[in-house]
Protein backbone atom coordinates (compact mmCIF):
# COMPACT_ATOMS: atom_id res chain seq x y z
CA UNK A 1 0.00 0.00 0.00
CA UNK A 2 1.08 3.45 0.14
CA UNK A 3 0.59 6.87 1.59
CA UNK A 4 -0.17 9.65 -0.49
CA UNK A 5 -0.31 13.21 0.68
CA UNK A 6 -0.42 16.45 -1.79
CA UNK A 7 0.39 19.61 -1.01
CA UNK A 8 0.49 22.39 -3.91
CA UNK A 9 1.10 26.14 -3.74
CA UNK A 10 1.38 28.25 -6.77
CA UNK A 11 4.22 29.72 -4.78
CA UNK A 12 6.76 27.04 -4.70
CA UNK A 13 7.07 26.23 -0.70
CA UNK A 14 4.79 25.70 2.39
CA UNK A 15 2.55 28.77 3.32
CA UNK A 16 1.12 29.03 6.62
CA UNK A 17 -2.29 27.54 7.77
CA UNK A 18 -5.22 29.99 7.20
CA UNK A 19 -5.83 31.18 10.83
CA UNK A 20 -3.02 29.36 12.56
CA UNK A 21 0.27 29.97 13.55
CA UNK A 22 1.70 26.63 12.20
CA UNK A 23 2.51 26.35 8.62
CA UNK A 24 2.30 23.24 6.03
CA UNK A 25 5.61 22.17 6.68
CA UNK A 26 5.28 21.30 10.14
CA UNK A 27 1.87 19.17 9.45
CA UNK A 28 4.20 17.54 6.61
CA UNK A 29 6.40 16.59 8.76
CA UNK A 30 3.73 15.59 11.65
CA UNK A 31 2.37 13.06 9.16
CA UNK A 32 5.95 11.56 7.93
CA UNK A 33 7.16 11.23 11.25
CA UNK A 34 3.39 9.86 12.77
CA UNK A 35 3.47 7.01 9.61
CA UNK A 36 6.76 6.08 10.22
CA UNK A 37 5.92 5.73 13.74
CA UNK A 38 3.13 3.31 12.98
CA UNK A 39 5.37 1.14 10.04
CA UNK A 40 4.95 2.63 6.96
CA UNK A 41 8.13 1.77 5.14
CA UNK A 42 9.81 5.89 3.93
CA UNK A 43 9.37 4.17 -0.12
CA UNK A 44 5.70 3.26 0.45
CA UNK A 45 5.25 7.46 1.44
CA UNK A 46 4.44 9.70 -1.47
CA UNK A 47 4.58 13.16 -0.78
CA UNK A 48 3.05 14.68 -3.91
CA UNK A 49 4.14 18.72 -4.44
CA UNK A 50 5.34 21.19 -6.90
CA UNK A 51 8.51 21.48 -5.78
CA UNK A 52 11.72 19.64 -4.36
CA UNK A 53 11.45 18.59 -0.76
CA UNK A 54 12.91 15.95 1.56
CA UNK A 55 12.33 14.81 5.29
CA UNK A 56 13.35 12.05 7.03
CA UNK A 57 13.99 10.33 3.85
CA UNK A 58 11.21 10.59 2.37
CA UNK A 59 11.80 12.87 -0.90
CA UNK A 60 8.96 14.66 -2.67
CA UNK A 61 7.42 13.53 -5.86
CA UNK A 62 7.61 16.69 -7.97
CA UNK A 63 4.54 17.16 -10.11
CA UNK A 64 5.23 19.50 -13.34
CA UNK A 65 3.17 22.53 -13.82
CA UNK A 66 -0.47 21.82 -15.36
CA UNK A 67 -3.94 22.99 -15.00
CA UNK A 68 -4.48 21.83 -11.34
CA UNK A 69 -2.48 25.44 -10.82
CA UNK A 70 -5.70 27.05 -11.66
CA UNK A 71 -7.71 26.51 -8.41
CA UNK A 72 -10.05 29.06 -5.87
CA UNK A 73 -11.73 28.09 -2.65
CA UNK A 74 -14.42 26.45 -4.45
CA UNK A 75 -12.02 23.71 -5.63
CA UNK A 76 -9.24 21.81 -4.89
CA UNK A 77 -5.81 20.13 -6.14
CA UNK A 78 -5.95 16.96 -5.21
CA UNK A 79 -8.02 15.38 -7.80
CA UNK A 80 -5.79 17.40 -10.82
CA UNK A 81 -2.36 16.47 -9.44
CA UNK A 82 -3.78 12.80 -8.79
CA UNK A 83 -4.84 13.25 -12.53
CA UNK A 84 -1.45 14.21 -13.19
CA UNK A 85 0.35 11.65 -11.59
CA UNK A 86 -1.72 8.71 -13.41
CA UNK A 87 -0.74 10.82 -16.68
CA UNK A 88 3.31 10.68 -15.50
CA UNK A 89 2.63 7.09 -14.99
CA UNK A 90 3.00 7.56 -10.99
CA UNK A 91 0.31 5.82 -9.49
CA UNK A 92 1.16 2.06 -10.16
CA UNK A 93 -0.10 -1.51 -9.12
CA UNK A 94 -0.97 -1.11 -5.32
CA UNK A 95 -3.54 0.28 -3.10
CA UNK A 96 -3.32 3.64 -2.84
CA UNK A 97 -4.44 5.58 1.00
CA UNK A 98 -5.27 9.75 -0.08
CA UNK A 99 -5.57 11.53 3.05
CA UNK A 100 -5.25 15.77 3.93
CA UNK A 101 -2.75 17.23 6.22
CA UNK A 102 -5.56 17.55 8.91
CA UNK A 103 -6.31 13.46 8.18
CA UNK A 104 -4.38 11.49 11.25
CA UNK A 105 -3.69 7.93 11.17
CA UNK A 106 -3.96 6.21 14.70
CA UNK A 107 -3.59 2.91 14.17
CA UNK A 108 -2.15 0.59 11.59
CA UNK A 109 -4.14 -0.52 9.03
CA UNK A 110 -5.23 -3.84 8.36
CA UNK A 111 -5.37 -5.04 5.05
CA UNK A 112 -7.81 -3.05 2.98
CA UNK A 113 -10.06 -4.99 0.72
CA UNK A 114 -10.67 -3.82 -2.56
CA UNK A 115 -12.13 -6.70 -4.57
CA UNK A 116 -14.19 -5.94 -7.00
CA UNK A 117 -14.04 -1.82 -6.54
CA UNK A 118 -11.44 0.70 -7.59
CA UNK A 119 -12.40 3.52 -5.05
CA UNK A 120 -13.20 3.00 -1.31
CA UNK A 121 -14.67 6.10 0.82
CA UNK A 122 -16.32 7.63 3.47
CA UNK A 123 -18.86 9.95 3.60
CA UNK A 124 -19.13 12.89 6.76
CA UNK A 125 -21.10 10.55 9.27
CA UNK A 126 -24.10 12.53 8.96
CA UNK A 127 -24.69 13.19 5.23
CA UNK A 128 -24.44 11.00 2.77
CA UNK A 129 -21.74 13.23 0.72
CA UNK A 130 -18.28 11.88 -0.08
CA UNK A 131 -15.47 13.21 2.23
CA UNK A 132 -12.27 13.66 -0.04
CA UNK A 133 -10.20 14.22 3.55
CA UNK A 134 -9.20 10.49 2.96
CA UNK A 135 -10.33 8.07 0.81
CA UNK A 136 -8.31 4.48 -0.28
CA UNK A 137 -8.11 3.87 -4.49
CA UNK A 138 -6.45 1.42 -7.21
CA UNK A 139 -5.51 2.65 -10.54
CA UNK A 140 -8.00 1.19 -12.28
CA UNK A 141 -9.75 4.58 -10.63
CA UNK A 142 -8.23 6.74 -13.26
CA UNK A 143 -11.19 7.62 -15.09
CA UNK A 144 -12.84 8.51 -12.68
CA UNK A 145 -10.75 10.60 -11.09
CA UNK A 146 -10.33 12.70 -14.04
CA UNK A 147 -14.17 12.18 -15.11
CA UNK A 148 -14.23 14.00 -12.04
CA UNK A 149 -12.11 16.38 -12.49
CA UNK A 150 -13.63 17.66 -15.68
CA UNK A 151 -17.30 18.13 -13.72
CA UNK A 152 -15.41 20.20 -11.03
CA UNK A 153 -14.08 22.46 -13.22
CA UNK A 154 -16.64 21.98 -15.81
CA UNK A 155 -19.41 23.09 -13.48
CA UNK A 156 -17.56 24.76 -10.93
CA UNK A 157 -17.78 22.66 -8.09
CA UNK A 158 -15.76 21.35 -5.58
CA UNK A 159 -14.43 18.21 -5.74
CA UNK A 160 -16.87 16.08 -3.48
CA UNK A 161 -20.16 17.67 -5.56
CA UNK A 162 -18.25 16.64 -8.27
CA UNK A 163 -17.60 13.01 -7.71
CA UNK A 164 -21.28 12.58 -6.15
CA UNK A 165 -22.63 14.14 -9.36
CA UNK A 166 -20.44 12.04 -11.70
CA UNK A 167 -22.04 8.36 -9.10
CA UNK A 168 -25.50 9.76 -9.83
CA UNK A 169 -25.02 9.88 -13.45
CA UNK A 170 -23.61 6.68 -14.22
CA UNK A 171 -24.64 3.49 -12.25
CA UNK A 172 -22.08 1.89 -13.88
CA UNK A 173 -19.10 4.17 -12.58
CA UNK A 174 -20.90 3.62 -8.80
CA UNK A 175 -21.13 -0.16 -8.88
CA UNK A 176 -16.74 0.27 -8.88
CA UNK A 177 -17.30 2.49 -5.65
CA UNK A 178 -18.21 1.25 -2.24
CA UNK A 179 -18.29 3.09 1.19
CA UNK A 180 -16.51 2.56 3.94
CA UNK A 181 -17.67 3.06 7.73
CA UNK A 182 -16.41 6.68 9.29
CA UNK A 183 -13.92 5.15 11.06
CA UNK A 184 -11.35 5.61 8.01
CA UNK A 185 -12.08 9.70 8.03
CA UNK A 186 -13.89 10.83 11.52
CA UNK A 187 -14.63 14.53 10.98
CA UNK A 188 -14.87 17.33 14.02
CA UNK A 189 -18.79 17.49 13.70
CA UNK A 190 -21.63 15.87 15.37
CA UNK A 191 -19.77 13.75 17.69
CA UNK A 192 -23.38 12.97 19.34
CA UNK A 193 -24.58 11.31 16.42
CA UNK A 194 -21.65 10.21 14.53
CA UNK A 195 -18.89 8.85 17.37
CA UNK A 196 -21.58 5.74 18.09
CA UNK A 197 -21.49 4.61 14.38
CA UNK A 198 -17.63 4.51 14.64
CA UNK A 199 -15.94 1.50 14.10
CA UNK A 200 -13.29 1.40 16.98
CA UNK A 201 -10.76 1.77 17.22
CA UNK A 202 -10.64 5.22 15.47
CA UNK A 203 -8.62 4.86 12.78
CA UNK A 204 -7.89 8.00 11.40
CA UNK A 205 -9.00 11.71 12.80
CA UNK A 206 -9.84 14.66 10.39
CA UNK A 207 -9.11 17.53 12.40
CA UNK A 208 -7.33 20.45 12.94
CA UNK A 209 -4.60 19.47 15.78
CA UNK A 210 -3.08 23.04 15.61
CA UNK A 211 -6.13 24.51 17.17
CA UNK A 212 -6.82 23.90 20.54
CA UNK A 213 -10.80 23.70 20.83
CA UNK A 214 -10.10 20.88 17.85
CA UNK A 215 -7.46 19.16 20.22
CA UNK A 216 -9.40 19.13 22.97
CA UNK A 217 -12.01 17.68 21.30
CA UNK A 218 -10.20 14.64 19.85
CA UNK A 219 -7.54 14.32 22.89
CA UNK A 220 -9.09 11.17 24.95
CA UNK A 221 -10.11 9.72 21.24
CA UNK A 222 -6.73 9.83 20.20
CA UNK A 223 -3.15 7.71 21.48
CA UNK A 224 -1.06 8.73 23.53
CA UNK A 225 1.28 8.55 21.37
CA UNK A 226 0.47 10.91 18.49
CA UNK A 227 -0.62 13.34 21.64
CA UNK A 228 3.24 13.43 22.39
CA UNK A 229 4.33 13.81 18.21
CA UNK A 230 2.17 16.55 18.33
CA UNK A 231 3.69 18.10 21.07
CA UNK A 232 7.47 17.42 20.10
CA UNK A 233 6.45 19.81 17.04
CA UNK A 234 4.69 22.16 19.16
CA UNK A 235 1.39 21.63 19.06
CA UNK A 236 0.56 21.40 23.00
Amino acid sequence: MKNLLIYYNPKGKFMPVKDSPTDYEALTKIQIDNSLNLGWRKEDIVFATNFPYEYSSVKSYVVGDGKYEVYDGNRSSKLPMICEMFRNGAIGDDVYWFHDHDAYQLQPFAEIDMEGVDILYTDHGWTSMWNAGSFFFKKGARDIFERSNEIMYGRHLNEQTAFMELLAENPEIEKRCRKINVTYNFTIYYHVKTYPTVDKPLMVAHFQAQKPRHLALYRPLVPERFLKLLNSHGIK
